[in-house]
């Protein structure tokens, strides 16, 4: 047996200043969480037949990109958790791998959402964030 975690979303990206934590929560939620239950939902069918975890991650798992502060903090969660369990089922003859592939063209990085993603985020600012920045930062 063996498990594959590849989910994930994006969620709100702009500065941290545009950020609250519902926002953070929410992707850590998807992208974090949902591969820790599905590891240990399916971890006893693993260790039984000494397979392996395979867990699509990111490359933003190692280094924190620029105004993509809640997918990042999910993915370096995302990490640490495969690392405890990488050593935890090491006693099992388990494997625990992460693949941490580079920017992709998908629906998630579309420039049509990510531009969407960004309006909606300088809509929902505060007047005093919006002035820190200006709208020409913003553009």
């Amino acid at each position: 047996h063996g498990v594959v975690n590849n989910a994930g979303i994006m969620g709100a990206t702009f500065f941290d200043d545009l950020l609250n934590v519902e926002q953070y929560k929410e992707v850590v939620e998807v992208n974090t969480f949902g591969v820790i239950r599905v590891t240990q939902a399916l971890k006893h069918l693993v260790k039984k037949t000494r397979g392996r975890i395979v867990t699509v991650s990111s490359a933003a798992a190692r280094l924190g990109f620029l105004g993509m502060g809640p997918y990042t903090v999910s993915k370096f969660a995302v990490s640490g958790y495969c690392e405890v369990i990488r050593q935890e089922l090491r006693y099992f003859g388990v494997s625990v791998h992460v693949l941490e592939p580079g920017m992709f063209k998908t629906p998630m990085a579309a420039d049509g959402n990510v531009k969407s993603r960004l309006d909606q985020m300088w809509d929902s600012a505060t007047e005093t964030t919006k002035q820190d920045y200006g709208e020409r930062f913003f553009k």
